[in-house]
């Protein structure tokens, strides 16, 4: 009599995934978050989602998007390039309509989060004890968060790995990158910026 193997499903995982945007500025003299940074940073982001429901369809993560101001949702949703991004990969971005810097409702809402980098948000949801990394499209990075992995997100690759387990980081990092002394925390996210606005 022939054997009758049972396969057993993955549990299913469901997570809010937040991304928190930057100040859209089009002229970069007051940011660097233009939108051609910000539409990199969502292909990033998107492309991994998209992975990630082909390698782990376990796991599935209803994105929600946070932008500084109304009007920048407002381009958001009607930029063609991004539009055409979600619909290729299946993607669906929630607009969060929330008056400018309030972001207790996004940190309460989300289980994971990523930030356009850097900006405070990424550290503030660690300070909710929640898993938080920064995507930089570039290749600079802030000197504190240069030697610690998982927490500043370049390729499609290592944001795949940060969604497939989301976890916090070590006490000793948090301590290191100022959680507890907003003046320090302020300080690093400053630096990072003025790094970033000079490549």
């Amino acid at each position: 009599r022939a054997s009758i193997e049972f396969k057993t499903e993955e549990p299913k995982i469901e997570k809010n995934l937040v991304l928190f945007c930057g100040d859209l500025d089009s002229s970069f003299h007051k940011t660097p978050y233009t939108l051609d940074y910000h539409l990199l940073f969502f292909k990033n982001v998107v492309k991994a989602i998209s992975a990630l429901k082909n390698y782990k369809p376990s796991i599935k993560y209803s994105i929600f998007l946070k932008t500084k101001r109304r009007e920048d949702a407002t381009i958001l949703q009607k930029n063609s390039k991004l539009q055409s991004l979600l619909l290729d990969n299946n993607v669906i971005f929630h607009y969060l309509d929330q008056s400018t810097g309030d972001t207790e409702y996004s940190l309460q809402l989300g289980d994971v989060f990523l930030t356009i980098g850097f900006t405070s948000p990424g550290i503030e949801a660690l300070l909710q004890k929640k898993p938080s990394a920064y995507i930089a499209s570039t290749n600079s990075q802030n000197k504190i968060f240069h030697n610690r992995e998982n927490f500043v997100l370049s390729h499609e690759s290592e944001i795949v790995q940060f969604l497939r387990n989301p976890s916090l980081p070590d006490t000793k990092f948090l301590k290191d990158i100022g959680v507890g002394d907003q003046i320090q925390v302020s300080k690093v996210i400053e630096d990072s910026i003025m790094s970033l606005s000079e490549k």
